[in-house]
Formats: structure tokens, C-alpha cells, sequence
């Protein structure tokens, strides 16, 4: 009888988590996603590629990949939230590489930023989300913090990585 109940719980946890599975990779398939190493070999092969971080101020002092630019619009759960990636729309929009979207986790923010891109005329193909987020990043040699960085640079030449 044990043994039985055990077998149970077992088929019981499996079929939970397979139904949990489901539901989580139903929802992402309707966002592109990108690795880190991916990011990694664009920019060591020095293609254009655009890094757009939409961590709180706090956090990208803390940490931020080698020449992402700043939205400050962590959580972009409200209009204000949104319209602090505008910005960003009106320098990107016309171009044709591809755009990196980075929160800290890869979840929810980064998903809002990818529909609210998409809602102003950003085609889908150039939107990808970085897989994990910034807390997924494992590169270091890519890491900087704001107290690190040279301000010296331009805005929105940090927005591409590289031009051609």
C-alpha cells in the first residue's frame, strides 16, 4: 500500500510539473530570446548590436554589460515606465540591427519592453530578450559598473556596439 501511494505521488509530482512546463514555455514562445553567450559572439565579432537596459538606476550602477545603454525603466509596468524607452524608439527605429532587451532576471520587464517596442513600430525580428537577464550573465570580462565608466562617451553611441 506504501509503495502504491509513493508511485502516486511520483506520477502525481511528474504530471504537475510537466503541466507547470508547459504553461511557462507556452508563454515565451511568444518572445524571442537570446543567450548570453549569443551576445557574446556578437560582440566579439564587432556586430552591430543594440543592448537596451531597462534596470532601475540603482541596480545598473551596480552592474551593467559593457555597452548597454540605460532606460532607467525598470519595472515598465505603468505609461511613465513605458515612455522612458521612447527614447531609445526614436534612435533605433529606422535601423536593422538587432535588439538586446535587459532586465534583471529576463521576465516580466523585458517582456513588457518587447510588446511595448513591437507597439510603436519596432519590427518583432530585431527584438530578443536576454535569456536570464542580467542576473544570467556570467561574462564578466563584460561587466562594468557606473562609477567605472567613462562618461565621456556620447548617449546613444553606447547603443550600438558597433557601426558599419
Amino acid at each position: 500500500m506504501k509503495k502504491k501511494k509513493t508511485i502516486l505521488l511520483s506520477f502525481m509530482i511528474i504530471a504537475i510539473s510537466c503541466a507547470f512546463s508547459f504553461n511557462i514555455s507556452s508563454a515565451d514562445e511568444a518572445y524571442r530570446y537570446v543567450s548570453p553567450i549569443e551576445v557574446v559572439e556578437y560582440i566579439e565579432l564587432n556586430e552591430p548590436l543594440c543592448l537596451l537596459d531597462v534596470q532601475s538606476k540603482n541596480e545598473f550602477e551596480k552592474h551593467h554589460i559593457v555597452g548597454s545603454t540605460p532606460t532607467y525603466a525598470y519595472p515598465v509596468a505603468t505609461r511613465p515606465d513605458k515612455q522612458k524607452l521612447d527614447v531609445a524608439v526614436d534612435e533605433i527605429k529606422d535601423k536593422k540591427f538587432p535588439i538586446v532587451l535587459i532586465c534583471p532576471r529576463g521576465g516580466g520587464a523585458a517582456r513588457r519592453s518587447y510588446d511595448y517596442l513591437k507597439s510603436v513600430g519596432i519590427r518583432e525580428e530585431r527584438l530578443f530578450i536576454l535569456w536570464g537577464g542580467i542576473e544570467g550573465w556570467n561574462y564578466t570580462r563584460y561587466f562594468e559598473s557606473a562609477e567605472e565608466k567613462n562618461k565621456t562617451i556620447s548617449s546613444f553611441d553606447s547603443w550600438i556596439i558597433s557601426k558599419r
